[in-house]
């Protein structure tokens, strides 16, 4: 089996407005950073299916569009966010992998909360991400 269809991983389908959605999934592992990543007709035709299990107006859609890339995520698969350190005024919110649209809002509001010096609530729950915990690898 291609180890690139979208069985058993994480499905993504994000409205963008009227009539059209973004569909995705995230293939759970890779052998090595090395491995071809690429898109397929059968690809598309079993991400097709699927929505068509989900949805009948989906069902007849049709894909104008294909893509392929790799999410940004650390190799402990936690965020980086935070300042960086040895480099004043520089800070960053990266390596969400998959969960990079979900999480951004929270993660952008608690960064910036600790740029401006606030001290939410959000922003104390950034200390297990902060940037500097890689400086030990």
């Amino acid at each position: 089996m291609d180890p690139l269809l979208p069985l058993g991983y994480q499905n993504r389908v994000i409205s963008r407005g009227p009539r059209k959605v973004w569909v995705g999934f995230v293939p759970e592992e890779f052998d090595s950073l090395d491995d071809e990543i690429r898109t397929s007709p059968e690809i598309c035709n079993r991400v097709l299916e699927t929505l068509g299990a989900v949805s009948e107006v989906m069902e007849r859609g049709q894909i104008v569009k294909e893509a392929v890339g790799l999410f940004p995520q650390s190799h402990d698969y936690h965020p980086i966010i935070g300042s960086v350190p040895g480099l004043e005024g520089a800070f960053l919110s990266t390596g969400h992998g998959p969960w990079g649209v979900m999480l951004a809002p929270g993660s952008g509001e608690a960064l910036a909360d600790r740029v401006l010096g606030f001290g939410s609530e959000e922003a104390q729950f950034l200390e297990p991400f902060d940037p500097s915990r890689f400086l030990d690898l």
